[in-house]
């Protein structure tokens, strides 16, 4: 049985190959794999000054799409850390308060994130403050001194955890899921289902991978580290923009990309060139459903292969997708699946009252058993209960047939509906709030909201929507709050969701 794959050691070897060869390039600048290994020298040297370069520490980090953050990130994993994630995509204010939530010896962030706010969230929790210039790794300095005695470093420890990831959770506020290096690893060498040959002694590639998703997701990180720890060099967008995309595709010509949902749409709306695409075999999409229809007819406008992934932050990535090789024997037969299991992973439904396992072919809750899951999230049976209405047929092929709580997926972001209408209450004009997720061709769906106002209120949608801007992130806010008299309910008086949705589905035509 081959062993599983050391990450941390990987990290260290991949970048002491050849220190002048590229390895990360921004923005047309291009850093080498000595540029990222000596800028997560100064950041440990930084972590060192106040005794915390050890296993275990947990380090929080901004996760801008940039050098000084890739950097971070390799040093964090070399030196068997933890990544503590914080959004780039939130407001100073919120980012303040998600700082008070993490047991950090330090907060590594850019200038621009550095308020009075972030600084006195640092200092509250003891953190030392840590700044760095998004396209500099050599500039790691301590800003803010950490005021934890050297007895409480213990607490801040995260022993086995690789990346501490923020989720939306389906209810209430965004939860923290720790997913350690032995999960990493396990997803890491079941990524060898999508690959025709068997794994190669580690050697810099000559290819170049494309990375159009956030950093601060799933995806982005995880897509940067798997290909770093092939030895790939990673070509990376400080944000996604589909001319910039086409671009590094034209430059590179990846044989396989990944990318968002919506860049499907985006391509083919804009009639992209077929000659622009040339190189692509196949593209994976895995951070929020794709339908049959948009993959048949991309592909039958390209020629690309359109390889959905499901995964999830708690899942260390994906459990189940499409390879090039089922995609060409099983496209039709296998219509509308979201891939085949992974060799590494158990599935199986459940029946949503008993939660008795169910036969093939049958509609339930989807359970899944595998080393590559968050332990935080496993049961003593070692499966974990997801909110995925699913089948699974005798082959492992996995069909997704909707959700069984209240989530929106936005492009890839998890919105919690309760979470976003519990906001919308406290604002002193709104009595009542329902929201829901409605199609969208280009993110798959996106939230809508219908809000009933208090009496003599005196404000509009787009003034709410405004306001909701100050206490949610951007991917939260409904993309239409609808203003009526009451909303919808049934006879029990609890709002109809159905109704509401219908509601939102007239005015927005």
């Amino acid at each position: 049985m081959t062993e599983p794959t050391d990450l941390p050691r990987r990290m260290r070897d991949v970048t002491a190959i050849d220190p002048s060869a590229r390895a990360l390039q921004i923005a047309d600048r291009w850093h080498s794999w000595g540029d990222i290994a000596a800028g997560g020298e100064v950041l440990q040297t930084v972590l060192g000054s106040m005794g915390a370069s050890v296993p275990g520490a947990g380090v929080a980090v901004v996760m801008r799409n940039g050098a000084s953050t890739v950097a971070a990130t390799v040093s964090i994993v070399a030196s068997n850390q933890a990544i503590l994630t914080l959004s780039d995509l939130v407001p100073n204010e919120r980012l303040a308060d998600t700082i008070r939530a993490v047991r950090a010896v330090a907060i590594v962030a850019n200038p621009q994130d550095w308020t009075e706010a972030t600084l006195a969230s640092a200092r509250d929790i003891g953190a030392a403050a840590i700044s760095v210039e998004g396209d500099d790794p050599s500039t790691f300095a301590v800003i803010q001194e950490a005021g934890y005695a050297a007895g409480d470093l213990v607490g801040r420890l995260h022993p086995g955890v690789a990346l501490e990831m923020m989720t939306s959770g389906t209810t209430g506020p965004p939860k923290r899921i720790p997913l350690t290096y032995a999960s990493l690893s396990a997803a890491l060498d079941a990524s060898r289902h999508y690959a025709s040959s068997a794994e190669e002694p580690l050697s810099l590639r000559k290819s170049v991978a494309v990375v159009a998703l956030p950093m601060v997701h799933m995806g982005g990180v995880w897509t940067t580290l798997l290909n770093f720890a092939e030895g790939r060099a990673v070509a990376m967008l400080p944000k996604f923009q589909i001319d910039g995309w086409i671009e590094l595709i034209r430059e590179h010509r990846p044989i396989v990309a990944n990318v968002p949902p919506a860049a499907l749409t985006m391509l083919l709306d804009r009639e992209t060139e077929k000659a622009d695409l040339a190189s692509l075999k196949a593209l994976t999409v895995g951070t929020a459903p794709v339908s049959p229809e948009l993959a048949e007819r991309f592909e039958a406008t390209y020629g690309i292969s359109v390889l959905t992934v499901y995964g999830a932050t708690e899942f260390a990535g994906g459990v189940a997708g499409w390879s090039l090789a089922d995609r060409r024997k099983h496209a039709q037969t296998k219509r509308g699946s979201v891939g085949r299991t992974h060799s590494n992973v158990e599935m199986r439904v459940v029946d949503r009252d008993s939660f008795a396992p169910l036969p093939f072919g049958d509609v339930g809750l989807l359970e899944l058993r595998s080393a590559q899951l968050a332990i935080d999230s496993v049961d003593s049976d070692g499966w974990v209960r997801t909110d995925d209405l699913a089948t699974v047929d005798a082959d492992g092929f996995l069909w997704i047939k909707g959700r069984a709580d209240d989530a929106i997926i936005r492009g890839g972001f998890k919105v919690s509906a309760g979470q976003v209408a519990e906001t919308l209450r406290t604002h002193p004009q709104i009595r009542d709030a329902a929201v829901v997720g409605m199609p969208d061709e280009r993110l798959g769906e996106i939230p809508h909201a219908a809000v009933e106002l208090e009496k003599d209120a005196d404000i509009d949608g787009n003034a709410i929507r405004g306001w909701l801007r100050d206490h949610l992130s951007a991917y939260q806010i409904p993309a239409q709050v609808l203003v009526v008299e009451s909303l919808p309910r049934s006879a029990s008086l609890k709002v109809d969701s159905v109704g509401v949705r219908a509601l939102l589905a007239n005015t927005t035509g």
